[in-house]
């Protein structure tokens, strides 16, 4: 990899940090610098990464038509660039999940990707699956798959960035399962990732509002205000107003989605 390739490299894992950390008024010019490191160079799977992450920024400033159409061309990239593709196909489809939304087309995007299910055994691929099998009502196998990501967010930390982020994005699921012992043990997990934002695909959240459900279903109110509190404020500074509105509704009452 060249010095180009590995400054581009540099500036979309900063872009990722800067996301986690709730720096949001560098993330544009981030994302330009790397394209400008990665113009010219024939790495397909950076130019599939930049892709991706132009797609995140989209959908994390509330620009959902234009997310949707770039998630399309990042995939594009990737099948033209002959990656990998049940990496490909799997952040196509949680990016998706993230655009549209839980309930909407869930089923469709799954049948697309059918082929690869078998052989993907990748964190972000056991999450998505979970997700989209728990909201179509088919909970068969998806306590394993829960279980599996957090095998491996317990093996690798949470220095692994995305791992957290699959979590956090898994709790709606998690709470459909009613077992107690797995939401006390998913909230001391990703307990110490307070303050920061779930990175999963782009922009899953602070992992504040994702800890606030959990600590709302084990009946602690308290801490559920606190965390929606430092969620909201973590969305200003993000600059993420969907996630800040979600965040601001949530702290009205109750609610476990």
């Amino acid at each position: 990899m060249g010095d180009c390739a590995l400054q581009a490299s540099a500036a979309l894992w900063r872009y990722a940090t800067s996301v986690q950390q709730g720096q949001g008024e560098r993330l544009e010019a981030l994302l330009a610098a790397a394209g400008e490191h990665a113009r010219g160079q024939a790495l397909g799977n950076l130019h599939h990464a930049l892709a991706y992450e132009h797609a995140a920024l989209a959908l994390l400033r509330g620009r959902i038509g234009e997310a949707e159409a770039l998630v399309a061309r990042a995939a594009q990239i990737g099948r033209e660039r002959r990656l990998d593709p049940t990496i490909v196909e799997s952040i196509r489809l949680t990016q998706m999940m993230l655009v549209r939304g839980e309930q909407q087309r869930l089923g469709e995007l799954r049948d697309e990707a059918a082929p690869l299910f078998g052989s993907a055994g990748v964190t972000m691929w056991q999450g998505a699956l979970a997700v989209i099998d728990a909201a179509a009502g088919r909970l068969d196998g998806v306590a394993e798959r829960i279980d599996a990501v957090l095998e491996d967010f317990e093996r690798d930390g949470p220095t692994v960035i995305c791992h957290g982020g699959v979590i956090a994005y898994l709790t709606p699921t998690i709470l459909r399962l009613e077992d107690r012992a797995r939401v006390c043990k998913v909230r001391d997990l990703i307990r110490p990732l307070s303050g920061q934002g779930a990175y999963f695909a782009g922009f899953a959240g602070p992992v504040d509002y994702h800890l606030a459900l959990l600590e709302r279903r084990l009946g602690n109110e308290a801490e559920a205000q606190r965390h929606l509190t430092a969620a909201v404020s973590f969305c200003e500074r993000l600059g993420a107003p969907r996630w800040r509105a979600r965040c601001q509704a949530a702290l009205a009452g109750p609610r476990y989605s």
